[in-house]
């Protein structure tokens, strides 16, 4: 069986590298696929880049950072990548 590294990132921490790059450039980096990425950021309330922002964003056009807010009540403030 195969063995992969586990992190453990907090909201912030996932909310600023989602936020820094595209979900599949940060998804490469942990080794997982985009889709489980953006999975674990909806799950964990972690709010994605909308569809185009990259695009938008070379092409030096305005662009909207959507904030992080606060966690709801039950969702967990550290998120594991396997």
């Amino acid at each position: 069986m195969w063995n992969r590294e586990r992190h453990l990132l907090t909201r912030t921490e996932l909310y600023d590298l989602i936020w820094s790059e595209p979900v599949y450039k940060v998804a490469e980096r942990y080794a997982i696929s985009g889709v489980a990425l953006a999975k674990k950021c909806r799950k964990a309330a972690v709010p994605l880049p909308e569809r185009g922002y990259w695009n938008r964003l070379q092409a030096g056009k305005k662009v909207r950072k959507t904030p992080l807010k606060p966690a709801a009540a039950g969702t967990s403030e550290n998120i594991l990548i396997i």
